[in-house]
């Protein structure tokens, strides 16, 4: 299948990741906020089932499963680094889970275990052939359980953005929107739960990796002030704003009917 990225660009992404946040922050961050919200809404039903992160590499939600509802926790990967990643981050958090090493499209056609969750983050925008992805998504989830996908929205001004401050960034991601996303779940015949743009105004989303690292620093340190207003509206008060334009990400919540 057609990949928009290779082995080494995650190689040399995990490498580079000195991140000293090891766990969510939901009053913090954006992203944080989103997912949190999402996961106490639709994961209490599955406490103590088993929950699969694809694509795990440097993942700080595997702690986050463990520890907040109790699941046990597995993760894929076919990055070394990305695995060494994950391990550090659940040894900080003294956390458990199960890491496999392999491809997910390889691996999808004799899953050797069904997981009441299946849950991946910034990982089905990297190929061209979405409905195949998500078809591969579909084999690890158990009839019944449920499939949590957070895309950056690749049609939105933020990744417009990024792609001229980053030109490296330009071929890494396909086409994504709501309704498109929408349509291709139903069509491998999940039952859409939720959908929605994420994070309006988020820059700490900007892809500025070409820029020296004080300059990058300095920019993310700016863009974080904007964040807690932005949360309080959206876990304070309950506003979610849905624009195609100005979301920063796409998450989905769908259940696999069987």
């Amino acid at each position: 299948m057609p990949t928009l990225t290779t082995k080494d660009f995650w190689r040399e992404r995990h490498l580079v990741d000195r991140r000293k946040n090891l766990y969510p922050r939901p009053w913090r961050r954006l992203l944080d906020c989103e997912l949190d919200i999402c996961f106490r809404r639709y994961l209490p039903p599955f406490r103590g089932k088993k929950i699969l992160e694809l694509g795990c590499g440097g993942s700080i939600w595997m702690p986050y499963f463990a520890r907040k509802f109790g699941m046990e926790v597995y993760g894929m990967d076919y990055s070394d680094e990305g695995l060494r990643r994950s391990r550090e981050i659940l040894a900080a958090n003294e956390a458990q889970a199960t890491l496999m090493f392999g491809d997910f499209l390889e691996m999808s056609s004799h899953p050797q275990a069904k997981f009441s969750i299946v849950f991946s983050l910034g990982l089905l925008e990297h190929f061209a052939d979405t409905e195949q992805v998500l078809e591969a998504f579909v084999r690890f989830v158990a009839p019944g359980g449920l499939l949590i996908t957070w895309t950056p929205n690749t049609c939105g001004w933020i990744i417009a953005l990024s792609k001229k401050l980053n030109s490296a960034v330009e071929g890494i991601y396909a086409p994504l929107n709501v309704p498109g996303l929408v349509d291709v779940h139903r069509r491998v015949g999940l039952q859409i739960l939720d959908a929605r743009y994420t994070q309006p105004l988020d820059l700490s989303l900007l892809n500025l990796s070409r820029w020296n690292r004080l300059l990058q620093g300095v920019s993310y340190r700016l863009f974080s002030l904007l964040a807690p207003p932005l949360i309080f509206l959206r876990r304070g008060l309950g506003l979610s704003l849905q624009s195609c334009r100005l979301g920063a990400g796409i998450l989905l919540v769908a259940r696999n009917s069987g």
